[in-house]
């Protein structure tokens, strides 16, 4: 009697496997959705540093009027601004501004009844807030923003305003 034959369950020799046609489609797919995503991602990037730095600087603007309310003058030093917000780091100072390089750093000016804040974004945009709080015309509070200031030139100045001028409304300002 001969014994029974395995079976051989081997993968007979073939041509199996992908064709060079086949992994380039699929290398082609691959760049395509990258070209889709990677815009995506670098726009939901920038849009994130633009509110991080719009977040510091109204942060800011709500700690100095809670000073003004006490103080009645936002012509303040900065340990008292500090003492206010500690969060944020507060450079220049009433009269003496100094330039804002980070998202954290907040730049300050005032005279007693107006204040400029700026703040510049990991992206090199400046966001400014000014604050007039007398009856004249150009009294309440206004936006700026300068999209090409540079480490050294956002600073809150009451003298200088941004590049964008200042506007009522924070959308019309680009914000």
């Amino acid at each position: 009697m001969t014994p029974p034959q395995l079976h051989d369950e081997r993968v007979p020799d073939s041509d199996d496997g992908f064709t060079l046609i086949e992994l380039s489609v699929v290398v082609l797919i691959i760049g395509i959705l990258l070209s889709i995503a990677v815009p995506t991602f670098l726009s939901a990037q920038n849009n994130a540093k633009a509110k991080s730095a719009e977040s510091t600087v109204r942060s800011a603007l709500s700690a100095v009027k809670v000073v003004y309310g006490d103080k009645q003058t936002y012509a303040l030093p900065v340990v008292t601004l500090a003492a206010a917000e500690p969060s944020l780091q507060w450079v220049g100072s009433a009269g003496a501004p100094a330039a804002s390089a980070t998202p954290s750093q907040v730049s300050y000016d005032a005279t007693s009844n107006v204040m400029v804040l700026a703040t510049r974004s990991s992206s090199g945009v400046c966001y400014y807030i000014r604050d007039d709080v007398s009856s004249g015309a150009n009294a309440g509070t206004k936006f700026g923003i300068d999209p090409s200031a540079g480490p050294s030139s956002c600073v809150a100045d009451l003298a200088i305003p941004p590049a964008s001028g200042w506007l009522n409304d924070p959308v019309a300002a680009n914000w």
